[in-house]
């Protein structure tokens, strides 16, 4: 006797007449008595949106890496064949597995008598039950792990059905569903090569997502595609958040351009570069737009270090590209002076020719660094401060006479905030950013401060990239929601118009911003957008442009 199988879906909604999907479905295959022989789940690319995804927990993310049901379906009919269907809620399933069947041109009939309900079946072995799955099995001492996923729910009732069969397995109604399923039949479908089940989670990265990027390209002079990889960054970053489907567009960006790894790391500093002139362009660097720059950089697959170098590089309005990086140098004469040390980041003035002197690892150094044994900037001038024996720098925060003193010790914390100042005085102010120890110091002058930072050496050359304008709506935009929000669409439309925006039925060329429960949502407006270069956006940021609309 081939025994049950028991079987659970999510789905985008509730009713495929709606032209509502399985997203994920899973297989518990026991033996007559109920004992676990073997389970199965994959998810299952739903070709539109995914509904609510605050239910079932599944990302567009990962969807967009499972296969269709078309290529779903002979694996699971084979599962299917010659086994009683066990499901909770058994008619919400059976819908979901005819409709998609029928999609495929395989329209299936499954007998009633071939299929179990352990919700139903609750009232004889669970009398007076409510009909929830997890109330049934807390009744029945039956664990249930993971709700709302396939497989957990699947597991949960293969748990139901084993109790049930322990109770009675002598009750006519096991017998006959195993003669119906006896005689009814799955189509018999062709697979089309392997396949292997996509699981939740499968889109989080191992590594960075630049690692798809070859370090043996060949490197080229910065081309004008650059430009174009930039522009594409630019959307990406609206949100904060580089999501699966923007990770994938970059690479094949950079890719189709010519671009190295090195290159592209290369654009991306200097692009954090950018956005740090942007907040100092004010002469203020506020607690806000340093949490920004750091998640930018996070994103970028940069550090903390990283955003204290840009931001010494913004206030001393350095800008630097490097041969190493993109093909064009502009050092000072080319680095072609006698006994100067060409420098990691741009040209070394006559500073760096003084005996003994190292050199800058960014920008000049003044006769402060010229002394003898003076250490190296990494990303600026050393200043006396840091010719004196055991003077150490601090992370970044204010120094004042007590950097210079022999052994005086200055320390400072990663991010936003206060940071101690040398000999245990007062540290820089709130919204002043630090870093961590690295390779060398530099000096940041700002409006009544001095700031001495260590900072490790960038590898390799910052490619100089042009300010990046701020992404905003102007009143007359046209704006498109797609998919199930946690808000009533209703209310977000109201508050479009309210701003002078005019929300939109469908995308076109002329749509601004298209906004989404899930930034890699799948709907056919998402796949639109993508497809004319609009960006797609979470609900948290579409929140946040509103409250910047521009006259226009």
């Amino acid at each position: 006797m081939p025994g049950f199988a028991v079987i659970d879906l999510e789905t985008t909604g509730f009713s495929p007449r709606q032209h509502d999907r399985i997203a994920e479905v899973a297989v518990v295959l026991t033996d007559a008595v109920g004992r676990v022989q073997d389970e199965w789940c994959t998810l299952v690319n739903p070709e539109r949106d995914l509904g609510p995804q605050h239910v079932h927990g599944i990302s567009a993310a990962d969807v967009g890496l499972a296969p269709t049901f078309a290529v779903v379906a002979p694996h699971l009919a084979r599962l299917l064949e010659g086994r009683v269907i066990v499901a909770h809620n058994a008619s919400f399933d059976t819908r979901f597995l005819r409709a998609e069947f029928g999609r495929v041109g395989l329209p299936v009939g499954i007998d009633p008598l071939a299929c179990l309900c352990t919700m139903r079946l609750a009232g004889t072995f669970l009398p007076s039950a409510p009909r929830g799955l997890a109330i049934c099995c807390e009744l029945a001492g039956v664990v249930h792990d993971g709700a709302h996923s396939a497989l957990g729910d699947a597991r949960a009732t293969a748990g139901l059905l084993e109790h049930y069969l322990g109770l009675d397995d002598a009750d006519p109604l096991w017998a006959v569903a195993h003669e119906a399923s006896a005689t009814h039949s799955w189509p018999s479908l062709p697979v089309s090569g392997a396949f292997t089940p996509v699981l939740r989670g499968a889109s989080r990265p191992t590594s960075h997502w630049l690692s798809g990027l070859s370090d043996r390209l060949d490197r080229v002079p910065y081309p004008p595609q650059a430009d174009d990889y930039l522009a594409l960054l630019d959307l990406a970053l609206l949100d904060r958040y580089v999501s699966f489907t923007e990770r994938g567009a970059l690479l094949a960006a950079a890719e189709e351009a010519g671009l190295s790894r090195a290159q592209v790391e290369s654009l991306h500093h200097g692009y954090l570069d950018a956005l740090a002139r942007v907040a100092l362009s004010d002469g203020v660097l506020s607690d806000g737009e340093v949490a920004d720059l750091h998640e930018v950089a996070d994103q970028l697959g940069m550090d903390a270090d990283d955003v204290a170098a840009a931001i010494v590089r913004a206030e001393r309005g350095v800008v630097v590209a490097g041969s190493d990086a993109l093909g064009a140098s502009t050092m000072p004469d080319g680095g072609a002076r006698s006994g100067t040390m060409t420098s990691a980041l741009g040209g070394v003035p006559d500073g760096g020719t003084h005996q003994g002197a190292a050199p800058a690892a960014l920008g000049g150094a003044p006769d402060g660094a010229a002394h003898l044994g003076a250490a190296p900037a990494a990303l600026g001038w050393v200043p006396d401060v840091a010719a004196h024996p055991g003077a150490a720098p601090a992370a970044l925060g204010e120094v004042r006479d007590g950097g210079a003193h022999p052994g005086t010790q200055v320390s400072g914390a990663v991010g936003p905030g206060e940071g101690d100042g040398a000999g245990g005085g007062n540290g820089a102010g709130g919204g002043r950013t630090a870093a961590t120890a690295g390779a060398g110091t530099a000096l940041v002058a700002g409006p009544g401060m001095t700031v001495a930072v260590m900072i490790k050496t960038t590898a390799g050359a910052v490619a100089t990239v042009a300010d990046r304008p701020r992404f905003a709506l102007a009143r007359g935009d046209e704006i498109v929601l797609t998919g199930a929000m946690t808000r009533p669409r209703e209310d977000w439309e109201r508050e479009a118009r309210a701003a002078g925006l005019a929300p939109w039925p469908n995308v076109t060329k002329r749509t601004r911003v298209v906004i989404a429960a899930d930034p890699d949502s799948l709907s056919g407006k998402a796949r639109t957008a993508r497809r004319y270069g609009i960006p797609v956006v979470s609900e948290r940021v579409f929140e946040e442009l509103l409250g910047r609309v521009s006259v226009g």
